[in-house]
């Protein structure tokens, strides 16, 4: 079955706007937004997905319009469940809200992230000069953050805008860490915009050199050195691991991938999240390889510490593994992953009990297997596939008390 034919045919009973935001319907119900389109609609393609089925549906759409053919799409965002602010709602269950990015009504503070010249103004304000700023949008998850690039010729920053009740937290995190391992500082903020303006760091991720042949890699000492490293906040607030998730995300996959409901109950049953009140690690919360820059071998800092805070140093461990396992299944070079991950899962079995850490990254697989979906890649239900057959593989070894190498691929 074709992934459009089988995104056709999710439905959500709680949620009845559903059917027609996945199927061939959504050019109709975006063609009734009042001016959201210079002109009317004539074709749909969702390019990014984020279902939790009975509560909410967002997708991110590109839409062309009828004109000009050279006319770039629309990008364009459809919510409906509490994913409409309440203030927004009617009542009405079907009820569809609308967007473009920079009005995400979430994130009130993305259109003046994207305005040059509000920019320039934030930039003089902290000592920069008066030259146009360049910016460009680098992350966008509707309603939740979204990540701008700054390039002046003074600096380079970023502006991260989130809802506004989540800024001042944010802004104290990048000021208060003090650490062997950088992080960037936060250079100002807006309580009432959702903005904070941090620092560039030098550097690419780890992920783009691990893309590069000839790229340095830090040793897996020194990345799992950097992890041992993070500060315990005073006011660190419990970080959930990957098995307090893992039932959200099989109920998703077995709605979107039925035909291995079998498999994801065994993985349901078997990386079920465990009572621990006794988690009191500095954790990142959502430590993998695009998290981390380097340059020449060496670890220059680390970003995304929105979700560092108390938990269970396995569940760091676990989400790396299990990000590069998924990562190897489509990088350009697969065996150079695996010989990476290898040398990080030989280390940290010294670190966590290994029985343990391959239970979770059962568990990292089985949220990396709706990344897919998410992102609406070709071929999306053999990749979840492939995915969940890797999470039920650590599972197993996990199971039957035997340490497993990302070098395995049987």
């Amino acid at each position: 079955m074709a992934s459009s034919d089988r995104l056709a045919q999710l439905w959500d009973a709680a949620l009845p706007a559903a059917r027609p935001m996945f199927g061939p319907d959504a050019i109709a119900m975006l063609g009734t937004a009042e001016g959201l389109f210079p002109a009317d609609p004539i074709a749909a393609t969702p390019r990014q997905i984020m279902w939790h089925p009975g509560r909410h549906l967002i997708i991110r759409y590109s839409v062309r319009t009828e004109g000009s053919p050279d006319a770039p799409d629309q990008d364009v965002v459809a919510a409906t469940g509490d994913a409409i602010p309440r203030h927004l709602r009617d009542g009405d269950l079907a009820q569809v809200l609308a967007w473009h990015p920079r009005n995400d009504p979430w994130l009130p503070g993305l259109a003046s992230a994207l305005s040059k010249r509000t920019v320039g103004t934030m930039l003089q304000s902290l000592g920069a000069s008066s030259a146009t700023p360049q910016l460009k949008l680098r992350t966008y998850r509707p309603t939740k953050r979204a990540v701008v690039e700054v390039s002046h010729p003074d600096a380079k920053v970023y502006l991260k805008v989130v809802p506004p009740r989540s800024v001042a937290r944010l802004n104290e995190m990048h000021r208060s860490f003090r650490s062997t391992v950088r992080i960037p500082r936060s250079l100002g903020w807006s309580r009432d915009l959702g903005i904070a303006v941090l620092e560039g760091i030098p550097g690419r991720t780890l992920r783009e050199a691990l893309a590069d042949p000839k790229a340095t890699l830090p040793s897996p000492a020194a990345l799992l050195g950097a992890l041992k490293a993070l500060p315990l906040l005073p006011d660190a607030t419990a970080v959930g691991g990957p098995t307090a998730a893992v039932a959200r995300h099989i109920d998703l996959l077995e709605r979107i991938l039925p035909e291995s409901q079998a498999v994801l109950e065994e993985l349901r049953a078997g990386c079920a999240a465990l009572p621990d009140d006794e988690a009191s690690d500095p954790v990142h919360g959502d430590f993998y390889e695009s998290q981390v820059l380097v340059a020449n071998g060496t670890i220059t800092g680390l970003i995304d510490i929105d979700r560092m805070g108390r938990g269970r140093r396995v569940d760091d461990l676990a989400m790396l593994t299990g990000h590069l396992a998924a990562y190897a299944m489509s990088a350009p070079d697969p065996g150079r992953v695996r010989a990476y991950a290898t040398g990080i899962t030989s280390l940290a079995d010294r670190m966590v009990d290994p029985t343990e850490l391959r239970r979770v990254t059962a568990a990292a697989m089985v949220a990396m297997a709706t990344g897919p979906f998410r992102a609406q890649s070709p071929g999306w239900p053999e990749s979840i596939q492939k995915r969940v057959f890797e999470a039920a593989r650590w599972l197993a070894s996990a199971q039957g008390n035997g340490k497993r190498s990302l070098t395995d691929t049987s």
